[in-house]
């Protein structure tokens, strides 16, 4: 059976859900070191590198990517920055971006990886149910990195009621990918 099949997609789809909530963890980390601006620039342009590298692999080392389907999209994909620098403002210093933790750049490496992924997931499993593992894989990532005060997020404890409201949404996705 083909790994990559129906379920195989899905998952690489909820994969992306996992990474959009990460990278906004991370790009929010860095812009309120560096500015949201200033943020956005830097993850763009790593995202840029990152696919460009890539596709030399892609290309050089003769990854089979591509296939009857079409060709393979590594394109670098918008940021989810958040997130403030300063005191009550948007402005940030570009100067700064050596204080930043060099993981806290990660964000850029990581929307090519969401980009690929939800691309892939919905070509082989449909939107619905690629948004549906995508939409819930985020959430619940989204959840943990609040709870537990990941990657320079503020800690922010789920309550009970927050859990039994991902639980339905956890249901209606598998009534969903059903």
């Amino acid at each position: 059976m083909n790994v990559f099949g129906h379920g195989g997609a899905v998952l690489v789809a909820a994969l992306s859900g996992v990474l959009m909530a990460v990278q906004g963890a991370l790009n929010s980390g860095a812009s309120r070191i560096v500015g949201l601006l200033e943020t956005s620039l830097a993850v763009q342009v790593l995202g840029t590198l990152t696919a460009a590298l890539a596709l030399l692999a892609v290309h050089l080392g003769g990854l089979p990517l591509n296939g009857p389907e079409g060709s393979a999209s590594l394109a670098a994909g918008q940021a989810a920055a958040g997130g403030r620098a300063g005191v009550g403002g948007v402005a940030g210093n570009l100067a700064l971006w050596l204080r930043v933790p060099w993981w806290m750049w990660l964000g850029g490496p990581l929307a090519v990886a969401i980009v690929f992924c939800v691309a892939f997931g919905i070509r082989r499993s449909g939107v619905v149910q690629a948004t549906t593992a995508i939409v819930t894989a985020q959430l619940l990532a989204a959840a943990l990195i609040d709870h537990l005060g990941l990657l320079g997020a503020e800690k922010i404890p789920f309550a009970p009621l927050k859990l039994a409201g991902v639980a339905l949404i956890a249901a209606g996705a598998y009534v969903l990918l059903d």
